[in-house]
């Protein structure tokens, strides 16, 4: 299975979605083709699969590069102080989104809190919390707020050696009724659907 993804997110999403052309929706998307720059890009295989979406990154170089190479709507914004709800508008993003890659750092917090979550429902979301760096408050309060929005937590923890946990993983149980879901806490992403395949 073909991964851009630090973490193997978009290999968990190609596990999810199966052969499904479906929409995805990257924030901190950086130049979307680099491996490494700066960490891999979550939703490029997905898009080679013939998935649409829209990439958000705030670096504008990032963005230049993204648009010479993706076919897909990129834009450098400030998440931060625009209307996030206005801008998914703007692309006529779906209300029903399937794949939410949620990486933006220092801003997570300002951004999720403002989220419109009334207006837009996804079927899975990886969510950066970096825990291993800033602490469990970040991880908190978004737990509070996806579980507030109807969304499970399908992976506490999803763990980057040799820096521990990074991430959690979000689903709508609504839209996998026919899978085989396993909760997961603790473990290293790249043990993930080794899990699901054992």
């Amino acid at each position: 299975m073909k991964s851009f993804s630090q973490m193997s997110q978009d290999k968990f999403a190609q596990f999810l979605f199966k052969d499904q052309k479906g929409f995805f929706l990257d924030f901190g998307c950086g130049d979307g083709v680099s491996t490494n720059n700066p960490c891999g890009n979550n939703t490029l295989v997905l898009e080679q699969n013939g998935w649409d979406g829209l990439s958000i990154d705030i670096d504008p170089y990032f963005i230049s590069i993204f648009k010479k190479y993706r076919k897909t709507n990129a834009e450098s914004v400030d998440l931060t102080i625009c209307n996030v709800a206005d801008l998914l508008n703007k692309y006529k993003c779906p209300s029903v989104i399937d794949y939410f890659s949620f990486d933006i750092d220092e801003a997570t917090q300002k951004v999720i809190r403002k989220f419109p979550f009334d207006q837009y429902e996804f079927k899975f979301i990886t969510f950066e919390h970096d825990f291993y760096a800033c602490g469990p408050e970040v991880k908190e309060e978004a737990f509070d707020i996806f579980s507030k929005n109807g969304y499970s937590r399908l992976i506490n923890n999803v763990n980057l050696s040799p820096h521990g946990a990074v991430e959690d993983w979000y689903i709508q149980e609504k839209y996998f009724q026919n899978t085989n879901l396993h909760f997961l806490s603790d473990i290293e992403h790249s043990d993930i659907l080794q899990k699901y395949n054992d």
